[in-house]
């Protein structure tokens, strides 16, 4: 019986980048090997800490993959697989074409919209990617919108939570890597301003604040550092609020439908947030860089301490999203693999 084919992943990580991109690969990923299939991560920059706990038939390598200088031995991978994944903005758009060429089936995850790709699959997640976002293009398949969301494993079969008449636990996590500071931004405000709610603070791989639990020793507040799936949908599950920045980790909260206060931390989150603030789940984009964020973040913190504003969120939430992209694309990888030419745009 033939061996299935590799499936290559393309990404990076770091405490520039954090570690969304390299989040939803594994994902993707997982879904992949229990469909058998072996995959292999090439991930630039730093992945060991994000290696925990995944299955055997997954390769995380921490390797430069785009370059001149390691164009070719990216391209000798890339022709042994058969389907690529993209989940990069670091490369260059010509680069990024250059090495599609090599690819049998490419694939990329697409926040910004762009029209720069010439065949394969597009998978946008944001809320009204499939709303005439993208011109259609003979050689190019869509999966678009919420029902594409690579979610982690521990999400797939969600239990939604009940919303509970007051709020007693928030969760705050601003990503891998924190670059904005986010997290020392907000959560001495909000300690201090509600000292009944007790405040679950994740610190994420690389984040420089790992010391924060010791500058801010506050008793409802409760640190932890570089979780894995399992205990991110744990306390999610737990937490009846969350304060996060606008990335993958969005999709999770949906998921259970957690209301959420979310900042805007990187230019790849916009199209998501706009997405959610049309659908009123959020009621205001709030930025990184206004000056009066944390303001912000606390006045909307406020509104959804409200059960009735807490209670429409989770009613919404639960209509867009079930926890089955991974699934959703990798059905739509396999066929196309196995020769069946849906061009068809794939969009809920």
């Amino acid at each position: 019986m033939d061996q299935p084919p590799t499936i290559t992943f393309l990404t990076e990580t770091g405490r520039g980048i954090g570690s969304g991109h390299l989040t939803r690969c594994l994902a993707l990923a997982a879904g992949f090997e229990q469909k058998g299939f072996f995959c292999r991560l090439l991930v630039n920059g730093p992945c060991k800490k994000l290696a925990e706990g995944i299955p055997r038939g997954i390769s995380l390598v921490s390797s430069s993959w785009f370059g001149a200088e390691h164009r070719p031995a990216t391209i000798a991978l890339l022709e042994q697989s058969g389907a690529v994944v993209f989940d990069s903005y670091l490369v260059s758009p010509s680069e990024l074409l250059a090495l599609s060429l090599h690819c049998h089936l490419p694939v990329y995850f697409d926040d910004h919209m762009l029209e720069r790709y010439e065949r394969g699959i597009v998978i946008n997640s944001s809320v009204h990617a499939g709303s005439g976002q993208y011109c259609p293009h003979p050689e190019l398949q869509y999966l678009l919108g919420p029902a594409y969301a690579p979610l982690r494993g521990p999400f797939w079969n969600r239990k939604p939570k009940v919303v509970p008449t007051n709020v007693h636990t928030v969760l705050v996590c601003f990503g891998g890597a924190d670059g904005k500071g986010m997290t020392r931004r907000v959560l001495p405000s909000l300690a201090k301003e509600f000292p009944e709610i007790e405040f679950q603070v994740v610190l994420g791989s690389f984040s420089t604040d790992q010391r924060l639990a010791d500058e801010i020793r506050l008793p409802n507040l409760k640190f932890h550092s570089s979780c894995t799936a399992q205990q991110m949908a744990h306390m999610m599950q737990g937490a009846d609020l969350a304060v996060c920045s606008g990335g993958q980790i969005l999709f999770e909260l949906l998921c259970f439908g957690l209301p959420f206060v979310a900042v805007l931390t990187a230019d790849n989150q916009f199209n998501h947030m706009q997405g959610f603030e049309k659908e009123g789940l959020i009621a205001k984009i709030i930025r990184h860089d206004e000056p009066d964020g944390v303001q912000q973040v606390m006045g909307r913190f406020a509104a959804l301490l409200e059960f009735k504003e807490r209670k429409n969120f989770h009613r919404r939430a639960l209509q867009l999203i079930d926890g089955r992209g991974v699934q959703r694309i990798v059905d739509q990888v396999c066929r196309r693999m196995a020769g069946q030419t849906l061009w068809q745009n794939k969009t809920h």
